[in-house]
């Protein structure tokens, strides 16, 4: 906010012109945008106040009688150590909770309903240990998609439903057949058999583990328009795609959503065709006897 803007101000409660909310709205309208207003409470208190009701209220109101939007528009407050909480209005004006904020940067930071209220269940005893009580109960909040369940996704998956995740979405058109059989996890010969989709399977058997996990099977490429409401609603997404449009796709996800992306990939260069590869000490010293790299950073 400018500080032409600003009526009053004073340690406890500040009085402005809602002049360049209504100029942010006017910028955010045709680019179907919400607006997002913060303020701080220095003092530390991570709660709305009765004052933020009334102002909010107000504030919102021309939102909707001036601007034909019925898009939720956005407040958040936060204290000194970093805390934030936040609400949505739409066009009732009443103020329904958000139900996660994340702080994307070089660290990732999670706000959200209940946290360091819950307690870790005791099959990640061992993992709390490791890695502490919080971060295991943000990984049970997050919601977590996995593009591609191949060789690499159905390991990424598997891997992801023994630490706690427990809002976990599979994306993947294929059906399994014989030549995923070394490598795909929780594959058999009777899915092959019965050309059962990778989503079906691999769902199936992260469900019957035990832990407590929902599994959404999305059975479409993360580029397929059937797939794009569900990736837009994830808060990790792991891209396990083989091809450039996934990896393309994912990239314009990340960078218009916010939607932080771990691409993940492994090249091996097979011999030719009817060709054999003998491995010696010496071809294994040298620097070109490389069989498997990693692809991208």
């Amino acid at each position: 906010m400018p500080e032409s803007a600003f009526i009053k101000r004073s340690p406890v409660g500040f009085t402005w012109s809602t002049a360049p909310f209504y100029q942010a709205l006017k910028r955010a309208e045709p680019q179907n945008f919400a607006v997002a207003v913060i303020h701080s409470h220095p003092a530390g208190y991570l709660r709305f106040s009765s004052a933020d009701d009334i102002a909010e209220k107000e504030m919102f109101e021309i939102a909707f009688n001036r601007l034909d939007s019925g898009r939720p528009h956005l407040s958040l407050i936060m204290t000194p150590d970093g805390r934030l909480a936040g609400r949505a209005y739409g066009p009732n004006l009443k103020p329904r909770p958000v139900d996660m904020i994340r702080v994307l940067g070089c660290r990732w930071r999670f706000t959200y309903s209940g946290v360091k209220t819950e307690t870790a269940r005791q099959a990640f005893d061992r993992q709390v240990r490791a890695f502490g009580q919080q971060s295991t109960l943000d990984l049970s909040q997050l919601r977590i998609g996995v593009v591609e369940c191949g060789g690499t996704g159905s390991a990424v998956a598997a891997l992801l439903a023994r630490i706690g995740v427990r809002h976990l979405a599979l994306f993947d058109t294929d059906f399994i057949d014989e030549t995923n059989l070394n490598r795909l996890h929780y594959s058999t010969r009777t899915d092959a058999n019965l050309r059962r989709l990778k989503v079906d399977v691999l769902g199936e058997a992260i469900a019957g583990i035990g832990l407590p996990i929902s599994v959404a099977r999305i059975p479409h490429h993360g580029e397929d328009i059937e797939a794009r409401d569900a990736l837009k609603s994830c808060d990790v997404i792991f891209g396990c795609t083989d091809d450039h449009l996934g990896r393309n796709v994912l990239n314009r996800l990340a960078h218009f959503y916010f939607v932080p992306i771990i691409d993940l990939g492994l090249l091996i260069d097979p011999v030719a065709a009817g060709a054999t590869m003998r491995l010696t000490d010496e071809s294994l010293s040298s620097s070109q006897a490389a069989p498997a790299r990693c692809a991208g950073d």
